[in-house]
């Protein structure tokens, strides 16, 4: 029995030991990795000398040992370090280059050059260690010799293909010729591969943007369409089109593609989609009106439908405008097959009824007899709900609205739609004035609901927070939450007036650069677009530190860029916002609008 115990006990303390170990080396790696990150070589090398005697097959531990050793110049222990780990594993020919490096660092040429081609001979034996010796050149930038690694495996192994690879490497060291000619005969070879290089084409053509390149990017394109049959070049060119904006071009290619069967009508109405978005009506109206030529009774002629009647509500200016869009909103519902597009076209008659017209009770009737047939859809049906919640907030029947969103909430199992219900069953609280509870639920808002909404929880918990404690009154906020329900209804006169007299009585609330940015925006709907960019530009130059400051720079380009056509003005307030807001998240925004007008 002793000696069972003594056993017993010598098993759990060298259990006890090597967990003891485990702990103090996962320690050692955390704080090797956090001295080795932050620049502190000289503190993460004894622990990473230590890691790596544990553990010499690591490759991570011995990457970063040796980048350390090169750091502070002890090139002798680098290359220490190097030779034990290729004695220990001679597969690992990728120590060849470091080999070589260090003998370059140390002067070294000619010596340097006899290891990187004794590392390219050994991918003549096993071809397919290109991949890690490349990677390796690449590691020391060693672009030429990194290609040279994927020739040569290819030489000596033909089912090897590393025209992505090559073509990457091309293109840094600026062989646009080369480069192209591999992403190609990769989609000759695979055509499956075609969005892969639509994506290396892209940032190529961002990081690149002369117009020599993106015309050799065209015009080669256009070659291969005439050497071959291969359709994914025709589709290329189609992405090319629609990534420089030139969706006239787009067009015609991607009705060339529809005609030959190598795309549905789907592609079309998303290009007229994309049209729009970039204020290029014509072409948008001209993708439309071809979708619902091909297809006179599908989901795609709903969705088509949609759009051009939506594109006509914003140019209908007088009653005949409004009968004709009725008359053809009208016809198309008439087919009632039970499909999403239609039931999302009953929708939009509807809000044209209601928010155009103004005729909400006409509005709520098309509402509760054109979507019968669809009420065992749940999570359709909810977006119905919504609609009436708000028309009936336009009518300021702010019970049966809110009643209406919380019918939608319960009613979907969509998680967006119950997230956008949730927050207008707020927004109605907002504008009843009862702004305690809205505050409360604001809170639970962001912290709950999807990312979709929770920018907009945080934007009307922050108003209303920050309002609270800059004035006592909550006069301020009981004129916003007015204008801000007028500007819902339509009614912008009125609620030009309400965020006017915020900016006037209040000239040092927190809600003043919120008015502003809200007039501007009335201002630019109502075309009055040489007020809209003074309004942006009090907000600017009055509350420069203001959160709302970088989407006032964008709107301006904005402004200047699509309504008034001005591109040197549009650049100017572009580059005020990356000089000002470079972490913005709006500086993407503003580098593909830069990008656009310089292309």
């Amino acid at each position: 029995m002793r000696t069972y115990f003594i056993k017993y006990t010598s098993t759990f303390l060298l259990l006890l030991a090597s967990l003891q170990l485990l702990a103090q080396s996962a320690d050692d790696a955390i704080s090797a990795q956090h001295f080795f990150e932050n620049g502190d070589y000289n503190s993460a090398i004894p622990l990473l000398e230590k890691l790596y005697q544990h553990n010499p097959g690591n490759i991570i531990y011995y990457n970063n040992l040796l980048t350390s050793y090169v750091k502070i110049k002890r090139l002798d222990s680098a290359e220490s370090l190097i030779n034990s780990t290729y004695t220990k594993y001679p597969y690992r020919t990728s120590c060849l280059v470091d080999q070589g490096y260090i003998e370059k660092k140390k002067g070294n040429r000619k010596k340097s050059e006899e290891y990187y081609n004794e590392a390219i001979n050994k991918v003549t034996e096993r071809p397919n260690s290109a991949h890690s010796i490349s990677n390796q050149f690449q590691k020391y930038l060693e672009t030429e010799w990194a290609l040279k690694a994927y020739i040569t495996a290819e030489n000596y192994n033909s089912t090897l293909n590393f025209a992505i690879q090559k073509a990457n490497l091309y293109g840094e060291l600026g062989n646009v010729d080369s480069m192209l000619s591999n992403y190609f005969v990769l989609i000759e070879k695979q055509p499956e591969r075609k969005n892969a290089v639509k994506r290396y084409l892209q940032n190529f053509i961002k990081q690149n943007p002369s117009p020599e390149i993106n015309e050799k990017v065209k015009n080669t394109i256009l070659l291969k369409i005439q050497e071959t049959n291969e359709p994914a070049f025709s589709e290329l060119l189609l992405w090319y089109f629609t990534e420089k904006k030139k969706y006239d071009s787009a067009f015609v290619q991607a009705k060339s593609l529809y005609k030959r069967n190598y795309s549905d009508l789907k592609i079309i109405q998303f290009l007229g989609e994309d049209a729009l978005k970039v204020g290029q009506k014509g072409t948008a109206e001209k993708c439309f009106k071809y979708v619902r030529t091909e297809d006179q009774s599908g989901e795609n002629y709903f969705k088509a439908t949609k759009s051009l009647l939506e594109m006509q509500e914003d140019k209908a200016k007088n009653k005949m405008s409004h009968d004709e869009i009725i008359t053809e909103y009208q016809e198309a519902i008439k087919k009632e097959p039970l499909n999403f597009e239609h039931f999302s076209l009953i929708l939009s008659y509807a809000e044209f009824i209601a928010f155009v017209t103004n005729n909400s009770d006409k509005a709520l009737e098309i509402l509760e007899k054109e979507t019968t047939p669809y009420k065992q859809y749940d999570n359709i049906i909810a977006s119905k709900y919504i609609l009436e919640g708000d028309i009936y907030m336009i009518k300021q029947e702010f019970t049966k609205s809110f009643l209406a969103y919380q019918k939608a909430e319960t009613w979907t199992k969509d998680q967006y739609v119950a997230d956008e219900a949730k927050f207008k069953g707020v927004k109605v609280a907002f504008y009843k004035g009862d702004f305690k509870w809205a505050l409360g639920q604001a809170k639970v808002l962001k912290k709950s609901v999807s990312k979709w909404y929770a920018n907009d929880s945080a934007e009307l918990l922050i108003t209303l927070q920050n309002s609270y404690s800059s004035d006592s009154s909550d006069v301020p906020l009981k004129l916003y939450a007015k204008a801000d329900l007028l500007k819902m209804q339509g009614q912008n006169d009125s609620s030009y007036a309400y965020y006017n007299q915020i900016i006037q009585s209040f000239p040092n609330h927190y809600l003043v650069p919120t008015s502003l940015y809200a007039q501007s925006d009335i201002l630019e709907k109502s075309m009055a677009y040489n007020r809209s960019i003074e309004t942006l530009k009090t907000l600017y130059s009055k509350f420069p530190d203001n959160n709302l400051a970088p989407f006032a720079l964008l709107r301006l380009s904005e402004v200047y860029l699509h309504k008034l056509k001005n591109e040197e003005e549009a650049k100017e307030w572009l580059r005020e916002l990356l000089l000002k807001f470079p972490d913005s998240t709006l500086a993407e925004n503003a580098r593909e609008l830069y990008d656009e007008i310089e292309n």
